[in-house]
């Protein structure tokens, strides 16, 4: 696996808080992710903000549980969830900003 750089724009699009269903492990467990000097994080109430390292620009790694995620776009090209390679019937919808 080698990382790829990706614009702010791309970088910009996938950050947000997303929200797992009610038939996840921790049901209704939200997660943000967000930009940082060029990285991309993901921040969760138990755990530790985690760096994910960008395989494309749909695809990054997450070293702490050693897995990808992955991020679905719609017709109109845009993030609208996100899920572990592992665990691809638990998606996390992305939380529309208001």
């Amino acid at each position: 696996m080698k990382p790829v750089k990706l614009s702010q724009i791309v970088l910009d699009a996938i950050a947000g808080h997303y929200k797992f269903g009610s038939d996840f492990f921790i049901p209704d467990y939200t997660v943000t992710l967000f930009e940082k000097d060029g990285n991309l994080y993901l921040r969760g109430s138990r755990m530790s903000d985690a760096l994910l390292i960008p395989l494309s620009e749909s695809e990054f790694f997450h070293r702490g549980f050693w897995t990808k995620i992955i991020f679905d776009k719609n017709e109109k090209g845009e993030i609208v969830d996100m899920y572990y390679d592992y665990y691809p019937d638990y998606k996390a919808k992305k939380l529309i900003e208001k």
